[in-house]
């Protein structure tokens, strides 16, 4: 089963070429990128909550990533650019974009999203960085820690496992946590004077 979220905005041609003008001076960048997908995390304890100091693993399996609560606050997560400093909608009145799709694909146990970048600096930014080697989506997000010792039908170890994610936001940037978050730019919209 594939759960999808999509905006319905529906968008009419501009009734005047005062508006039609305005909407060309608007830079965006479309994307598509992975936010996350199931498997093991390495964390210092410390990151999540943990005494003791440490590097803790952290299993986030299949079904708990295609929970349609994850994948509708992947949807309606604040989008930053270049940070993490900007955090949910509700606490950040100036996003860096908007997520318009949220979707889990079973074939690669992975959540993706699909948005616009807005601002002339952001574009900018994404348009050069996009082929940097290391250029993705980081994902913050709180989930329920459970410690429970084991190996995943991929053979890897884990100490903990995460279930009940809630995403607050996704940042686009360099050195992402997982390296198969890489960021697809699909479009670029220059503004014109």
């Amino acid at each position: 089963m594939t759960l999808t979220l999509r905006t319905a905005v529906k968008h009419d041609k501009p009734a005047t070429a005062q508006a039609r003008h305005f909407e060309q001076n608007i830079a965006t960048a479309d994307f598509r990128a992975p936010v996350l997908f199931a498997g093991v995390y390495e964390y210092d304890a410390a990151e999540l909550g943990f005494d003791g100091g440490g590097r803790i693993r952290v299993y986030y399996p299949p079904e708990e990533i295609a929970k349609k609560d994850f994948i509708q606050s992947v949807f309606y997560s604040a989008l930053s650019v270049g940070t993490h400093e900007k955090n949910t909608r509700e606490e950040n009145a100036d996003p860096d974009g908007w997520i318009r799709e949220a979707i889990y694909e079973p074939k690669t146990k992975g959540v993706y999203a699909q948005g616009v970048i807005y601002t002339a600096k952001n574009v900018e930014y994404v348009a050069q960085n996009e082929k940097a080697e290391k250029f993705g989506t980081s994902a913050f997000f709180r989930a329920t820690y459970t410690p429970k010792s084991g190996t995943t039908p991929e053979g890897e170890s884990y100490d903990f496992i995460g279930s009940d994610l809630v995403c607050n936001h996704l940042a686009i940037l360099p050195n992402p946590r997982d390296d198969k978050n890489i960021v697809v730019i699909t479009k670029i919209n220059r503004a014109v004077a």
